[in-house]
């Protein structure tokens, strides 16, 4: 079966799909057709067709509120993190006690609750210049040293004894001789170079 449209144009002329002007197909169909239920007749006009539309909807398009956006740097410069010392001794620590693989850094500046790009920099100030890049500001110039004088004594006297002494036997004697004493390799490290005459342990 194929279907044929045809077109009226307003004077009772039929065209097809080509154009073409046409007899008009119903011609002859009601003789044809037998059954009374069958009733045919134009299923629409534009009159009819404009009459049955639904309303059309008023559409109200909300402008979308204007956001405030920060500029770069005030965006930047709004996120702020602090770190503690410890948390600073800790990657040091940390990063000194592995061998260096590539990742490390993330992996360990995620451990501690670090910007990976933050730790990176403190790694590399550390190896530079051998010392925990502590916060340097009015309020926050490092930790206060727990050191004595008696503690320096110790160490100059365990240095003398044993010159090739490392970070961890300074720090074992140390636990051993004081009573809840106790220091990290990068503290150690950070006491030693500013306070005994720039001696640094490995």
């Amino acid at each position: 079966m194929t279907n044929t449209f045809y077109f009226e144009d307003g004077m009772d002329n039929l065209f097809d799909e080509h154009g073409e002007r046409v007899y008009d197909p119903m011609e002859g169909v009601l003789t044809e057709i037998t059954d009374p239920n069958i009733v045919l007749e134009t299923i629409t006009s534009r009159k009819s067709y404009l009459a049955n539309k639904p309303a059309e909807k008023n559409i109200v398009v909300k402008e979308a509120k204007e956001t405030k956006t920060l500029d770069d740097k005030s965006a930047k410069s709004a996120v702020y993190n602090t770190y503690t010392d410890k948390q600073r001794e800790d990657f040091i620590d940390k990063m000194i006690e592995n061998p260096e693989e590539k990742g490390n850094i993330t992996k360990f500046a995620k451990e501690f609750l670090i910007n990976p790009r933050t730790a990176e920099r403190w790694w590399k100030t550390y190896q530079k210049t051998g010392e925990v890049p502590y916060k340097k500001s009015k309020n926050n110039s490092g930790p206060k040293s727990s050191f004595t004088e008696e503690h320096k004594d110790f160490i100059k006297i365990l240095l003398d004894d044993d010159p090739q002494l490392v970070a961890d036997d300074i720090i074992e004697e140390l636990t051993k001789q004081f009573q809840d004493f106790s220091i990290s390799k990068p503290q150690l490290n950070h006491h030693l170079r500013n306070t005994m005459d720039n001696i640094r342990c490995q």
